[in-house]
């Protein structure tokens, strides 16, 4: 049955996991993508892809929107980065927004990269940058590659058919990079998070029932028959495992404990989720978990409660 408690049994909970958890004295490591796997011909040929850039004089290169690169593609793909270390996050924009940019982007690409740079007085009033934002627009082509646009201190440059046009283009771009842009980028909470999360996996992997069975939010495998509560959100950035496989779990717990302990680390306080005001999940005797499709799973009888 689903169980849910007060925001404070969250946090007390916490509280007590971290005190249960091994102790890294590893320093934090941001998580590198690996590099890309080799692209098709026809992305290899994207006919667009608009990059902003940007310097904030009173944020930190990490908590300014747009500082390691902020792109969107004719694929309506965006990318945050690469950071320092390679660091990169990628995902889709909404259909509506795509669509306001490519109608947007449609006059630049009728016509020849050819506009001679033109410089104006910036003003505070356009409404498309804070005061300290210094910004570079690159506009990636089949013929090459132009910066449309340039701010920087009190000139406001462009390569366009007129001000308007390239203003109506820098608005769109800015207010995607505010909608998707992340901040800090790169941030090593969410990198470790995902990483500690990427590992889960290979601790679920089964051939049958008997392989799996409930876990802790500090993977302890517990004992089929006993009567523990399951959290399957206790309000934490970091998902819980719930199901793991019983030996992979007793075997490999101190890989995963050093992992949660680095993500805690760099986390800190906001580690816990403040949009959260539940903590749920089910007692481990309400039903045993199963084993579906090569990974332990909640009974499916328990997934119906929630």
């Amino acid at each position: 049955m689903r169980r849910t408690l007060l925001i404070a049994t969250a946090l007390a909970l916490l509280a007590s996991f971290t005190a249960c958890s091994k102790q890294s004295t590893k320093p934090t490591e941001p998580t590198i993508e690996p590099p890309p796997a080799k692209q098709t011909e026809a992305q290899d040929t994207l006919i667009w892809k608009l990059t902003l850039r940007s310097t904030c004089k009173e944020a930190t290169p990490e908590n300014c929107v747009g500082y390691y690169g902020f792109s969107v593609d004719a694929n309506s793909r965006f990318k945050m980065g690469p950071g320092p270390e390679g660091q990169s996050s990628s995902g889709i924009i909404a259909g509506d927004e795509f669509k306001n940019l490519d109608a947007i982007l449609s006059q630049f690409l009728s016509t020849p990269a050819s506009h001679a740079e033109i410089c104006e007085s910036r003003s505070m009033e356009e409404g498309i940058f804070s005061s300290d934002a210094e910004d570079n627009v690159v506009l990636t082509r089949l013929t090459g590659e132009e910066t449309v646009i340039r701010v920087k201190e009190n000139d406001y440059c462009f390569q366009a058919a007129t001000a308007d046009a390239a203003k109506t283009l820098h608005k769109a771009i800015r207010a995607l990079s505010e909608k998707y842009y992340s901040i800090p980028f790169p941030d090593a909470c969410s990198d470790l998070v995902t990483a500690l999360e990427a590992l889960y996996p290979e601790y679920q992997s089964c051939t049958t029932d008997t392989d799996c069975v409930y876990a802790t939010t500090t993977y302890d495998a517990i004992i089929p028959g006993s009567i523990q509560f399951v959290a399957t959100d206790n309000c934490s950035k970091i998902k819980p495992m719930v199901t793991g496989n019983i030996g992979a779990l007793f075997n490999g717990q101190e890989k995963l404990l050093t992992a949660l302990d680095r993500a805690r680390e760099a986390c800190g306080e906001r580690i816990i989720r403040m949009d959260c005001t539940d903590v749920t999940g089910f007692q481990s005797n309400d039903a045993p978990p199963v084993c579906g499709q090569g990974f332990c799973r909640v009974n499916p009888s328990i997934n119906m409660l929630f």
